[in-house]
């Protein structure tokens, strides 16, 4: 009997400690930056075209995911338009709960347990999978497929039973249809340490990572972005996923606030993500919803693409944060103003973003005879008195490029 139970015992251990599979990098040739739910509330489902054109033009790379199973006119012509637009796509594969008859959403004890028993995970799967294959559009577009629900518990057996059976479904489908396999991602919430981030993980080619908290002071915002942010990457460093941050677009900011204003927060709030370590961006999202405007939603889209657009316009900065080598640099700073500095081809380029309160003043050092050009400069100014000195107002970020 003793034996018994420590031959379970050792069984439930080794679901949470096995990889079910290697891991596959997602192949990207530019920065991944996308908006989840792209075209959700305009009514109209053409317009989702001209929508993803304007995004693309300002540097957005990928399609994010859509909830629910129907595939609607929505998803249908937003799939076409990013297929003709050469924009990636993430496609999430819904298991319908057998007795609810409904998307499984987020997991109860009880409707994990129905789950992971249920015999037509596969067939589910497999019927997804097929779908996405015999479609022009989305064969060309889908590049990574989303695990549903989202959020699975790494504490939870029956969870992780879910897990491993549907990335074994995702990989059998695909190599019964010839299929190259694709990057598996799941959305992982903002309170996931990386000891419950390694668990999940081991199932997982990416992982994205929410940055969301009750507290709407700014302090508290640039807390949960770099917590989150600073974790999953060492995660990935361990484990071999590919970290995603997912930032937020789901309320309005306090109508005292400027557009111009919000504009420097979001932009500075994404750079922090990017100093941090984040290899692709998420928006959730750009659906418009109750309590959020389209023009609350319009200014705040606008500003995340203007970091896109950074990252995969004219600068091209997005080639430095994923091909550039991470090395230390000396500076007087407080602990305010984040750096990072990157070394890519010939040139070091350094990444500044403000978090404090105030105008923040420091002085860099870096080789002598090297002379900065401001690449990107947002409320900043820059002079060179010996050494480099970087003049940073509130909510400023600056990218500077030194040339060799």
């Amino acid at each position: 009997m003793l034996r018994c139970a420590l031959s379970t015992l050792f069984l439930s251990l080794s679901l949470f400690t096995n990889s079910t599979a290697a891991k596959i990098t997602p192949q990207v040739e530019k920065f991944p930056f996308g908006f989840y739910s792209v075209g959700y509330g305009t009514g109209n489902p053409r317009l989702c075209g001209e929508i993803l054109k304007s995004l693309k033009d300002n540097g957005i790379t990928l399609l994010g995911p859509y909830y629910g199973k129907d595939f609607d006119a929505l998803k249908q012509t937003c799939y076409q338009a990013a297929a003709q637009l050469h924009l990636d796509s993430i496609y999430y594969i819904p298991i319908i709960d057998k007795q609810s008859q409904k998307v499984a959403s987020f997991l109860t004890p009880e409707s994990a347990f129905r789950l992971r028993q249920q015999d037509d995970i596969a067939d589910q799967v497999q019927e997804q999978i097929e779908l996405v294959s015999s479609d022009p559009a989305l064969r060309q577009t889908v590049k990574w497929w989303g695990i549903m629900p989202e959020e699975l518990r790494s504490w939870r057996k029956e969870e992780m039973d879910y897990l491993s059976n549907l990335v074994q479904s995702i990989r059998a489908a695909e190599k019964k249809l010839g299929l190259q396999p694709r990057p598996i991602m799941m959305y992982e919430p903002s309170n996931r340490r990386k000891k419950l981030l390694e668990v999940t993980g081991r199932y997982l080619d990416i992982q994205a990572i929410g940055t969301y908290t009750r507290d709407t002071s700014d302090s508290a915002q640039i807390k949960a972005i770099r917590d989150s942010a600073i974790t999953l990457t060492q995660t990935a460093q361990e484990i071999g996923t590919y970290p995603i941050v997912t930032l937020p677009l789901s309320k309005p900011y306090p109508s005292s606030m400027s557009p111009e204003e919000i504009t420097q927060i979001i932009r500075r709030n994404t750079y922090i993500a990017l100093i941090d370590g984040a290899k692709g961006i998420l928006v959730w999202s750009w659906a418009t919803r109750k309590g959020l405007s389209s023009a609350d939603r319009n200014i705040q889209a606008a500003a995340y693409a203007s970091v896109a657009k950074d990252l995969n316009g004219p600068l091209n900065l997005g080639e430095v944060f994923l091909r550039g080598k991470t090395i230390n640099i000396e500076s007087s700073r407080s602990n305010a103003v984040l750096i990072r500095a990157l070394e890519y081809k010939n040139d070091l380029f350094i990444i500044l973003a403000n978090t404090g309160s105030s105008e923040e003043q420091l002085t860099l050092s870096v080789p002598v005879g090297l002379k900065p050009t401001s690449v990107i400069s947002q409320a900043a100014t820059l002079t060179n008195q010996g050494g480099t000195s970087v003049s940073l107002k509130k909510y400023g970020v600056l990218a500077l490029k030194f040339n060799k």
